[in-house]
């Protein structure tokens, strides 16, 4: 427990890891989510194995239920572009060989249905942990944002309405899972800081796409900030200051105008020529990987773009992969944006890494390879698994579909 003194130092700093730019300065709401899942282990006879059977099929069908619901919000809010972060929640709730388990735990331990999600998906958390990959290790808030979901639902505790706030905010949590980043209210919350996380979750890539300011990885922010209380945010250093002085306020504020005012300089100064001191001319071309990027390049002075990734339309959105005509309509708002200067498109790269799959059914899966074994590669490294897919080649040799 934090000490009186050090709850009420001022000035308090902590250092962590910088996840979406900026500055920003305001009230704490802090999500303490202690003893909100508070569950025992429950021993359960054959008949009441089957009604925890029940109530988990209920509470899996209520967490879909719920995600679809955040999706079409997130949807209307950012874009679908974003909203696809959540397939990958909705999959997993989908996903049969995990249900199977969740059922076996039960019935063969004759255990209650939250003590069966939490030994699941700590087993699972604990694989993800040992994976090298930091993208992949990430997806462990992933896993705990579903069971924590789920949870919820199998105990009958009321979640807080994150999406109706009456007043600015800067939310402080031990984690806050890519579900809950996708309900906030993004009219009143200003910025967030966290005990853990990275660079490469969702929600910070979600918080960079709306221009939160968010420091991650600070380890002890919420035993020392209280709801309430004034907080400030350096996205761009990485640190927090807890119970801020005036002095140190007004300091940080004149730091976010003069940020302010330097990015109304550069948008001013984006549509000059890029030349060295002596003359020579450069072309500067933008990356770009959603379709929302697309309508920044003019505040950035782009010349074109020097490489589209065209795999985020289709990244966690099988089987309902995008039609033409979304695609169409993709590619023709960057022809109109880039004009004469133009834009390179990268056909495809949907590697292991990349490639998510449902496994509640057999999937058609409309991609271009050249070849089957390259295709089952990937998908054996991601998965870790070893299947053989239906490859049905045309007259040129191409598979053009799988099924799995």
């Amino acid at each position: 427990m934090a000490s009186s003194s050090v709850t009420r130092s001022r000035d308090v700093k902590l250092q962590g890891v910088p996840a979406s730019p900026g500055i920003a300065a305001g009230r704490v709401l802090r999500l303490d989510e202690r003893g909100r899942h508070q569950f025992y282990y429950i021993g359960v006879s054959v008949s009441q194995a089957r009604m925890e059977v029940r109530r988990l099929r209920e509470g899996l069908q209520e967490a879909r239920t719920q995600l679809q619901e955040i999706k079409v919000r997130l949807a209307e809010e950012l874009g679908y572009e974003h909203s696809f972060i959540l397939d990958a929640h909705l999959l997993m709730l989908e996903d049969v060989r995990l249900i199977e388990e969740l059922e076996h735990e039960i019935r063969s331990r004759r255990v209650n249905a939250e003590w069966a999600v939490r030994s699941v998906a700590d087993r699972a958390i604990s694989a993800y942990k040992q994976v090298n990959d930091p993208y992949l290790r990430e997806r462990t808030s992933d896993l705990e944002d579903v069971a924590t979901r789920l949870l919820t639902i199998l105990s009958g505790h009321d979640k807080f309405d994150l999406s109706k706030l009456d007043q600015d905010v800067i939310i402080v949590a031990k984690n806050i899972w890519p579900s809950t980043v996708a309900e906030l209210d993004f009219k009143h919350v200003l910025g967030f800081a966290t005990n853990t996380g990275g660079v490469t979750s969702h929600s910070a890539i979600i918080a960079r796409s709306l221009g939160i300011p968010a420091v991650v990885g600070l380890h002890d922010v919420t035993r020392l900030a209280k709801t309430g209380s004034t907080i400030v945010i350096d996205g761009s250093e990485g640190c927090v200051i807890l119970r801020p002085t005036k002095s140190v306020l007004t300091a940080y504020l004149e730091k976010r105008k003069r940020e302010a005012d330097r990015r109304t300089k550069t948008a001013a100064e984006s549509g000059q020529a890029a030349e060295t001191i002596d003359g020579a001319r450069i072309t500067l071309r933008a990356n770009v990987e959603l379709p929302t990027e697309i309508e920044s390049l003019g505040l950035f002075g782009a010349e074109g773009i020097g490489l589209y990734r065209s795999e985020f339309l289709f990244l966690n959105r099988l089987p309902d992969l995008p039609g033409e005509d979304e695609q169409y309509e993709v590619y023709r708002k960057l022809a109109e944006a880039t004009g004469e200067s133009g834009a390179n498109i990268r056909v495809f790269d949907l590697g292991g890494d990349k490639l998510t799959l449902g496994a509640s059914k057999p999937n058609r899966i409309p991609l271009s390879v050249f070849a089957q074994y390259v295709y089952r590669s990937n998908s054996n490294t991601f998965f870790g698994l070893s299947f053989e897919p239906f490859c049905e080649p045309t007259s040129t040799g191409i598979c053009e579909s799988f099924s799995l």
